[in-house]
């Protein structure tokens, strides 16, 4: 066995050009299946851990999957928006911790979340430096946000605006960036949060400006007493300030101001089944089981990947195939080579184990690097959706 182990080696050296490219061609043929499958282990495992964080998501009647996507991961279409009194509700009731999000805009190019510091609890968020928001017009950002843009505590983010052909529309806010979230390896990573009340100046139904009593008679429509009505020309404040936070105000009845969604955080099983049970029987709200959403979006990717890794394999058997081919070619290449070692007198089955070494050699070298693309590939994958 020693004489088949170096005679392997010498020849793997004496030709390692082509052993070189016979193991990248392993290598690569290898290393799809094993990425994929690795990633969608990793997708399915962060997927999972998220949904089982929040057991029940609260939002208006229609598609459970936006429903889900935007309450956990801010992404995808935003689903129709709820009533505030309805978090007052599921706080009545008292099954359930109701945490708020509004999830329908974003801020140089990142999503930006209105939600309440229970947000940050519930998650267990932690600060890299900085403070959470306090203030009216403050936020904060989440690691990966906060890198891309080159932000740091003290500066600005800008809103972006939602149409800019839209003249009737909210002006972008300036936001002091107030702190910046430590790395957590999800979703919150890629994001940036508010206060509910600074989200709903950019949906046009907060605002300051100056003193209305001191305006232009020309912006006056009407006076009623104390009470002055101006024209739509007033210009707004786009920034919040220490001088001007006083006069921001909220235009129509409170409650009727606007939700994505409610993390609903049930003291036990029991009260998620009864509060469950409590928005079966609704028209317009609902309540979703995030876990079973995700299961029902990872099992229609997974049908996905299976045809996907089908295809793989089949190309798999075809460069198998071909390297059968090699390997016969190479044998009769080498029939010169094999003769001698016969004549030295090398048994046949030491020349067999000899040509076993090399190509199992090969082989293994392949599988290796493979593994290493597929650890590489991953780790870049998930470094560039910080979301999963």
């Amino acid at each position: 066995m020693s004489a088949a182990l170096w005679l392997g080696l010498r020849a793997l050296a004496h030709h390692r050009g082509r052993a070189l490219l016979l193991a990248l061609a392993t290598a690569f043929v290898a290393f799809v299946p094993i990425a994929i499958t690795r990633f969608m282990g990793a997708v399915e495992a962060a997927a999972l851990a998220r949904a089982d964080a929040s057991p029940l998501v609260i939002g208006a009647r229609g598609s459970r999957f936006d429903l889900v996507l935007s309450a956990l991961w801010f992404r995808g279409r935003t689903p129709d928006l709820l009533r505030l009194d309805e978090l007052e509700r599921v706080r009545r009731d008292g099954l359930a911790e109701p945490v708020p999000l509004l999830v329908r805009h974003t801020a140089q190019g990142w999503p930006l979340v209105g939600t309440t510091s229970q947000y940050y609890r519930h998650r267990g968020l932690r600060l890299a430096e900085g403070e959470l928001p306090l203030m009216l017009g403050e936020c904060v950002l989440g690691a990966t946000v906060a890198e891309r843009l080159g932000l740091r505590t003290g500066d600005v983010l800008r809103s972006d605006p939602e149409n800019a052909l839209a003249l009737d529309g909210a002006y972008p806010l300036r936001m002091r960036i107030c702190g910046v979230l430590a790395r957590c390896g999800t979703a919150d990573d890629a994001a940036a949060f508010a206060s509910l009340e600074t989200t709903w100046i950019l949906e046009g139904l907060m605002h300051g400006h100056g003193d209305a009593r001191s305006q232009d008679q020309a912006r006056v429509i009407r006076r009623d007493g104390e009470r002055v009505v101006l024209d739509s020309g007033i210009v707004e404040y786009q920034e919040v300030t220490p001088e001007n936070a006083a006069s921001f105000h909220v235009h129509g009845e409170r409650d009727a101001l606007p939700l994505s969604a409610i993390l609903a955080l049930p003291r036990d099983v029991r009260s998620a089944t009864l509060l469950l049970a409590r928005y079966r029987v609704l028209d317009s709200v609902e309540a979703v089981v995030p876990r079973a959403v995700v299961l029902e979006l990872l099992a229609w990717v997974l049908s996905l990947e299976r045809v996907f890794v089908l295809q793989v394999v089949c190309v798999a058997i075809a460069t198998a195939m071909l390297l059968a081919l090699v390997l016969a070619l190479v044998v009769r290449l080498r029939a010169r080579e094999i003769e001698t070692l016969a004549r030295v007198g090398a048994s046949r089955a030491t020349v067999a184990a000899a040509f076993a070494v090399e190509f199992g050699a090969i082989l293994l070298g392949g599988a290796v690097l493979a593994l290493g693309l597929a650890w590489a590939t991953v780790s870049v994958l998930r470094s560039v959706l910080p979301w999963l």
